[in-house]
């Protein structure tokens, strides 16, 4: 089931075949999370949703859907560096989160470029929209380093492409990405 969790007996590595969790329906699949800030962060492809610990033994966890909460369009569009940030691809664009609801880094600067309302994204200002389309969201991909956050993408004219947002003080609440010369995206 695409919608399932595992997890571990609380305060053990250990585990048995029922420590499981049915968060959505198999139509929403899960993409990937992460521990932040002491809690279980799960995104699927529609939902954010935080995984709580509970005192009870038999149901040692619980799940809620964070409110105004995007999902995640694919499995490596997640990065939480810098601390205490968590960004992530949705289906319409790179947001930041802390884990309440997620806030846009690319409509004010970005929206034509990326999917939005049923349009695929079209080339805007000379840089080519990311092919969000089957077996490409495997190469659309965030990372962090140096303060930048870079996006990796290969765009609708079939070329790698990387957006970069510099991350100094202030850059959330302002920030737009600029596109990088090619040979500063690197694939290993």
């Amino acid at each position: 089931n695409p919608g399932r969790i595992y997890f571990s007996n609380p305060n053990s590595e250990t585990t048995i075949e029922e420590n499981y969790y049915d968060i959505t329906l198999p139509s929403e699949p899960l993409q990937n999370g992460l521990q932040f800030n002491v809690r279980g962060y799960v995104f699927s492809s529609e939902s954010m949703i935080q995984l709580l610990q509970t005192s009870n033994a038999d149901d040692p966890y619980r799940w809620e859907f964070v409110p105004n909460g995007k999902g995640m369009f694919s499995r490596w569009l997640l990065n939480r560096d810098p601390s205490p940030f968590m960004f992530f691809g949705s289906k319409d664009g790179i947001y930041v989160t802390t884990g309440g609801e997620p806030i846009s880094l690319t409509d004010d600067t970005l929206l034509p470029l990326l999917p939005n309302e049923g349009n695929l994204g079209v080339t805007t200002n000379g840089i080519s929209a990311p092919n969000y389309i089957g077996d490409q969201a495997a190469n659309l991909r965030l990372s962090y380093y140096d303060s930048y956050l870079y996006f990796d993408y290969i765009g609708l004219d079939e070329n790698r492409a990387t957006l970069a947002l510099a991350l100094d003080a202030g850059a959330i609440s302002r920030g737009s990405f600029a596109p990088m010369p090619l040979l500063s995206s690197c694939m290993f």
